[in-house]
């Protein structure tokens, strides 16, 4: 509580000198002192839903009205409240591999020896149940591809085990080749067997997997954070773990197939004929579940055309992070996102100050990106306003790497005159070299459908996303302020401010001219 009274008497006393006020460019000594305050220790790392940052909200949004940004929120506020659901597995949960006639083989414990392979914590009515277990290849129905792992076997009120992915050659005409399909994702592998009756489902990891268990064990243990909607009726999720290589190997210890034997099957992208174990599984799953608050942070300039001043331009980034890690080390996140935040409070300084936008443009701090875009997510399917933003403008990771040059992400997935527009102000103000590496469709990390840009592109929002490709320090405790490159944030800071002056100022929106299937996809950080 004191450390907590500590940060929000700093918060108070937090003062701007007027000479950074007042100036119309961008101000590196106000990136810093920002930048500072938000990868401080005391703000834990801010993580979706604690007091850190809650905190790191209010400091935001006290931010914004010094520096003349009006609040969009909720009720004249700067906040967008919304609830979200908190689980997490209590150590006292565990799992019971049991011979046929119930004798206990082995007790698996959380973390140690299987964790969830999903975002998702199962329903409490499939937390404690004892099934049979059944092998069902890749737990893949594709009657487009004639392919049919649940043909000839009844898995009703069962356990299946199935293969990570999904059967791959070089055939483009089956399962798109060497791309992954929505069929590889384990939620749509939950759903179809939870559509066959399954009661669980065990994931057989790909060997290589197995080196990162102990980064697999701390997900386990993390809080699943997801918004809540009273509402809507809540799905039934089933169980959907992965055991350790260890336990793997019991499950299938004098059954039909070794697992050394089933991962050699894997390698030719086959599996071999269904079969059902000897041995059973006892679930005693305990789920921590709570509700909980979470806010978008949302500032506007109004518009200086009464005519055009109800349209938008967004900018945006996420003010979240991961929190600190089991022995309370703090993630402080100076890159991630913190270098985006402060970059885009910055430019909304410099753009309240010069007011030369015909249309408004809003600066969103988005939350919960971290735990699945949910902040993002929240603000485009339940405000009012969505339906009239032209663009957004979104960066996440841009203070690291070369000094010159960012990645560009998805300005042309929508609108030609976007993307022109944005290699045009680069052209005029910076003139940083944009990488269109990460671009590609066929791009395996996937960053257009990661971060909170996406949640616009699926609304047929023309988007652009900026960004570093910071890998070294990505998610660690070392991702601090000492290594940001200040001269290249500033840059950064510059493009972006005017790039949103100049979609604010377009005579018509951007014309959505290219057919881009942006909403078939789904993404997560």
């Amino acid at each position: 509580m004191k450390k907590l009274l500590l940060v929000l008497f700093l918060v108070s006393a937090i003062k701007v000198f007027p000479q950074s006020v007042i100036d119309k460019k961008v101000n590196k000594e106000n990136l810093i002192a920002t930048l500072e305050f938000l990868t401080s220790d005391l703000l834990e790392g801010r993580e979706t839903p604690t007091n850190a940052e809650k905190v790191s909200a209010l400091f935001l949004a006290t931010t914004l009205k010094k520096y003349g940004i009006e609040p969009f929120g909720d009720d004249g506020t700067y906040f967008q409240n919304f609830d979200v659901s908190v689980e997490k597995y209590e150590f006292s949960s565990k799992l019971v591999l049991t011979d046929s006639k119930g004798a206990v083989i082995k007790e698996l414990l959380p973390a140690e020896d299987f964790g969830r392979f999903s975002r998702s914590y199962p329903d409490p009515e499939y937390s404690i149940q004892n099934t049979k277990i059944v092998f069902a290849g890749y737990g893949i129905t594709a009657l487009e591809y004639k392919y049919d792992d649940y043909k000839d076997i009844d898995v009703k009120g069962k356990t299946v085990v199935i293969f990570m992915d999904e059967p791959y050659n070089n055939d483009d005409g089956y399962f798109d080749g060497t791309k992954k399909t929505k069929y590889s994702e384990p939620d749509y592998k939950a759903e179809n067997a939870a559509s066959k009756g399954a009661l669980g489902i065990i994931i057989i990891a790909n060997p290589e997997y197995y080196a990162y268990w102990d980064m697999f064990k701390k997900y386990t243990m993390l809080e699943s954070v997801s918004i809540y909607d009273k509402e809507k009726t809540k799905s039934k999720t089933i169980p959907i773990i992965a055991l350790s290589k260890t336990a793997t190997e019991t499950l299938f210890d004098n059954e039909e197939f070794a697992l050394d034997q089933l991962q050699e099957y894997k390698k030719s992208g086959k599996a071999p004929s269904p079969f059902q174990l000897d041995k059973k599984i006892d679930y005693k799953l305990s789920i921590y579940s709570k509700i909980k608050k979470a806010a978008n942070v949302i500032g506007i300039i109004k518009g200086q055309d009464e005519k055009l001043a109800k349209e938008y331009v967004v900018l945006s980034a996420h003010y979240d992070h991961i929190g600190t890690d089991s022995e309370g080390v703090v993630n402080n996140g100076a890159d991630d996102d913190g270098s985006g935040t402060v970059s885009i409070l910055e430019a909304g300084r410099v753009l309240s100050l010069k007011k030369d936008n015909d249309r408004s443009i809003l600066i969103a701090f988005h939350t919960g990106e971290e735990k699945g875009l949910l902040g993002s997510s929240y603000l485009t399917e339940h405000s009012d306003f969505t339906k009239d933003i032209i663009a957004n403008i979104n960066m996440d990771m841009v203070g690291r790497e070369g000094e010159d040059s960012i990645h560009c992400i998805g300005a042309d997935k929508l609108s030609k005159k976007f993307a022109q527009l944005v290699e045009d102000v680069n052209k005029k103000t910076v003139n940083m070299v944009l990488d269109y590496k990460y671009n590609d469709p066929n791009d395996p990390n996937r960053y257009y459908y990661r971060s909170d840009h996406y949640n616009y592109a699926k609304k047929g929002i023309p988007i652009v996303f900026f960004f570093d490709d910071m890998k070294v320090d990505y998610h660690q405790p070392t991702d601090d302020i000492e290594k940001i490159n200040f001269k290249k944030l500033g840059k950064i800071t510059t493009l972006v401010s005017e790039l949103a002056l100049e979609a604010a100022n377009v005579n018509e929106c951007f014309p959505i001219d290219i057919k881009e299937e942006v909403i078939k996809e789904e993404g997560a950080k």
